[in-house]
């Protein structure tokens, strides 16, 4: 009777422990492992757009898609929206929606980055009309006035448009001869 004890055990210490072993998993299809070869020689140090679509242009090309698949087709997507067609795979392959907060987030952090771009583009704007300016000025042969100083509107500036001495060249600049 101890020895019918004693076999069971045995039998169970031959066994390798499950705990020691990773679950199986069903192997990877052919064409997976294809296309993953596939990018990975097509880009080597990972996935990085050079072009990233917005949100919006995102849900947009989802629902072209979704409308008609047989005429928005990922390459003419991927032509439409000037990204690649495997940029275009991945956007309708991902399901991901934010939620309402995550949302709101994400169009207050749009606005003001789009702020600080206009902002950015005035100061830019600004500084290339003084460096006109100082060019000018060195140069001894006219005087610049730019874009940032006629949205200025300053007692200076409506008295050189009544001079009479300003004259336009394009719809950024005017020369005004000294």
């Amino acid at each position: 009777m101890l020895e019918e004890l004693k076999e069971p055990d045995e039998q169970a210490s031959n066994l390798p422990h499950s705990s020691n072993f990773a679950p199986l998993k069903p192997p990877t299809p052919d064409e997976w492992k294809s296309h993953r070869g596939t990018m990975r020689s097509q880009f080597p140090q990972g996935w990085a757009p050079p072009r990233r679509l917005s949100r919006d242009a995102m849900e947009g090309l989802r629902s072209l898609h979704a409308y008609d698949p047989a005429t928005f087709s990922t390459p003419i997507l991927a032509q439409k929206f000037h990204v690649s067609p495997e940029a275009v795979r991945r956007i309708l392959r991902s399901k991901w929606q934010p939620t309402k907060d995550e949302r709101a987030r994400m169009v207050q952090r749009e606005q003001k980055t789009r702020q600080e771009w206009i902002k950015q583009r005035r100061v830019e704007e600004r500084m290339r009309d003084i460096a006109a300016q100082l060019e000018g000025d060195q140069r001894g042969e006219f005087k610049t006035v730019g874009a940032a100083d006629q949205r200025d509107g300053s007692r200076r500036d409506w008295d050189r448009k009544r001079s009479g001495k300003v004259t336009g060249i394009n719809r950024y600049d005017k020369l005004s001869l000294q």
